[in-house]
């Protein structure tokens, strides 16, 4: 008998018969767990049938599929993808598609963000197979990709290409001097996981174009004293 605990990512696919899930007696603390898609019922009510204790997400995948991980951010190709065997690709992060061949075929398991490339969306044949979080077609020419925090300032927007898709996970601050035309002219796409917050100058536009995830804050009219600390203090 078994025990699996405190892993990141548990794959079980290997499970085939009643006889293989009865040598599993408890799983628990399991960031992601993997189980086999397709089963007999027998076996499938046995896998069912294992304790199963603070599992954060489960997919199920067949044995066969070539399994890649990723935690952060992928810019996804073609050559992500094996042309002999299904790859599976499972992302804890952010997926982002500019560019791949119709033929490209797949599978991603998503926990977080898939930003995919306006062009793509009548001809990307690789199949999400489960989202935890949300998916965007969205136009842009360039990216900039910020895991954490992003102060975008004048100078930074003055190097930034036009229609640059900027991507920050947690928060982004725009500076004061930075307003609505400047980044209309400059076509900025933004994507913030968490906060963004700004002057009034610039609220309008970000207001109008930004994929914000939590709350955008506009200094002096949304931000009171306390938002002001929680922003400073946890970074």
């Amino acid at each position: 008998m078994a025990k699996y605990s405190d892993m990141g990512t548990l794959d079980l696919r290997m499970i085939q018969s009643v006889a293989q899930a009865k040598e599993v007696e408890e799983i628990s603390d399991i960031g992601t767990l993997l189980l086999p898609k397709t089963l007999d019922p027998e076996t499938s009510a046995a896998v069912m049938a294992i304790p199963k204790y603070d599992i954060g997400t489960t997919y199920y995948l067949d044995p066969e599929d070539e399994l890649r991980t990723v935690n952060g951010v992928v810019f996804l190709t073609d050559g992500d993808f094996s042309k002999e065997h299904k790859t599976v690709l499972l992302v804890n992060g952010v997926v982002v598609v500019k560019e791949i061949s119709p033929e490209t075929r797949g599978n991603i398991v998503c926990n977080g963000v898939i930003l995919i490339h306006e062009s793509m969306r009548d001809n990307f044949n690789v199949e999400i197979g489960q989202l935890n979080g949300v998916k965007h077609y969205i136009d842009f020419d360039d990216i900039s990709v910020h895991q954490n925090q992003c102060l975008l300032d004048a100078d930074m927007l003055e190097y930034l290409e036009p229609k640059t898709l900027l991507f920050v996970g947690n928060k982004l601050d725009v500076a004061e001097n930075v307003t609505s035309q400047m980044l209309k002219e400059k076509q900025l796409v933004i994507y913030v996981g968490n906060k963004l917050r700004c002057y009034p100058q610039a609220a309008g536009y970000l207001r109008a174009k930004a994929f914000v995830g939590n709350k955008l804050i506009v200094r002096g009219v949304d931000e009171d004293e306390f938002e002001k600390d929680e922003w400073e203090n946890q970074g």
